[in-house]
């Protein structure tokens, strides 16, 4: 059991072979782009977002002011409201005319008694 221990440079070379990478960073004869970023790109991006956010909040604070305003009570130029206030009306009317009509007609029997 025996195992051979490998130098530190053996090791390094391997690893650079398996990955394909070569001493100078270069991959298949292609450099390898660097993803700094700046801060002054990180700090843009956090304004980006931050106006994004405030954005998001000012859209649902108006979509809840929104909702709210669509459950108002219901106010009398309702049209529903006042269909149903012209159909009671009309009934209330025709009642009416019955009750003259026999008022009407019991006048005219007791003025025709003679009473």
């Amino acid at each position: 059991m025996a195992s051979k221990v490998k130098k530190s440079g053996s090791i390094r070379q391997e690893v650079l072979k398996s990955n394909k990478v070569g001493k100078s960073g270069k991959e298949n004869g292609k450099q390898k782009k660097s993803l700094k970023i700046t801060k002054a790109q990180s700090k843009a991006t956090k304004i980006k977002i931050d106006k994004l956010n405030a954005n998001v909040e000012e859209l649902n604070e108006i979509t809840q002011l929104l909702g709210k305003s669509l459950d108002k009570p219901k106010s009398a130029l309702d049209v529903k409201s006042l269909k149903e206030g012209l159909k009671e009306d009309e009934k209330s009317r025709a009642q009416n005319k019955l009750v003259d009509q026999d008022l009407t007609n019991q006048l005219e029997l007791l003025t025709g008694m003679g009473l």
